[in-house]
């Protein structure tokens, strides 16, 4: 510096060092990442959560679909079995003709239904598999009722556990 002195004998100066113990753009950085952790975490909850609502989403209006389906092809077999009855009814001479037919055009609304019942049971069963993240075209064919797993019986704990701990490295690390 300036006021800096340099002798035969030596130098004569200052020197000055500083340093930060309270930086309030520090302290705001810390407070905003704990704060975006939360969100992050709030988000991941809320990601999980909506997966789980539109898989079981999908899975119920994909069973639905199915009801109807049957209820529209059990219509059918109904109708069809009407169709005949009063076919016989009218060779017997105990039906009109405008019986028959009546029952005919309920066949044929019937079968209409069906066909109707079985392109939405298709498109619930495309947007289910989209929905679960299934890329290969199969077709699903929902249950009323889960069934139980097999029954699963652990004779020897500790084998148990290492051939776990074999087959999933993660759980070995937890």
């Amino acid at each position: 510096g300036s006021d800096s002195t340099v002798t035969t004998s030596g130098w004569n100066g200052n020197f000055t060092l500083s340093q930060v113990v309270f930086d309030p753009r520090v302290f705001a950085g810390v407070v905003t990442s704990f704060i975006n952790a939360g969100y992050h975490t709030s988000d991941a909850q809320d990601k999980q959560a909506r997966l789980v609502y539109d898989v079981t989403d999908g899975y119920l209006g994909l069973l639905g679909a199915r009801l109807l389906r049957d209820a529209a092809a059990s219509a059918v077999d109904r109708a069809d079995d009407n169709v005949k009855l009063n076919q016989e009814k009218l060779r017997l001479g105990a039906a009109s003709r405008i019986d028959v037919m009546r029952s005919e055009v309920f066949k044929s609304q019937a079968d209409i239904s069906l066909l109707t019942a079985e392109k939405a049971l298709a498109a619930a069963n495309a947007g289910f598999l989209a929905i679960a993240g299934i890329s290969r075209d199969v077709v699903v064919k929902p249950t009323e009722q889960l069934t139980e797993p097999a029954g699963f019986e652990v004779s020897n704990r500790d084998s148990l556990v290492a051939e776990i701990e074999r087959r999933n490295p993660g759980a070995q690390l937890a």
